[in-house]
């Protein structure tokens, strides 16, 4: 996640106090972020590369009610939650739907180039 400078000022930092590192301190952010009129962009082109481990994103060894005291808390800091990130509000307007239909077809593409022509071991250049 890209911040400017402005809105971090404007915002306030991450709300690790609450959320915990790594747990809902960016959900809560980006919600403070759009109520003071910040816009969140999702550039089709970027790229992310992480270490061995996300820290943000829940991982096997998560419990389901990890997961379900994030939302609460999320919910009780941002009323509007649960509905601006729910189905009908994010996934109905699926702003990245265009990007990544893009990439699938060319995921497909490329996939029926190698069932054609088929790794022989050469070197490549």
């Amino acid at each position: 996640m890209l911040i400017r400078p402005g809105c971090m000022t404007q915002t306030g930092p991450f709300d690790e106090a609450t959320f915990g590192r790594g747990y809902g301190e960016e959900n809560d952010f980006c919600m403070r972020a759009a109520a003071q009129g910040w816009r969140h962009l999702l550039p089709p082109t970027s790229s992310c590369a992480t270490g061995a481990r996300c820290p943000s994103a829940m991982n096997a060894s998560d419990s389901p009610a990890q997961g379900s005291r994030l939302r609460r808390r999320c919910t009780a800091a941002n009323p509007d939650y649960a509905l601006r990130t729910g189905r009908r509000f994010y996934c109905a307007a699926d702003p990245a739907r265009p990007a990544r239909r893009a990439l699938d077809l060319a995921r497909l593409a490329i996939a029926r180039l190698a069932r054609r022509f088929p790794d022989t071991g050469s070197a490549r250049c």
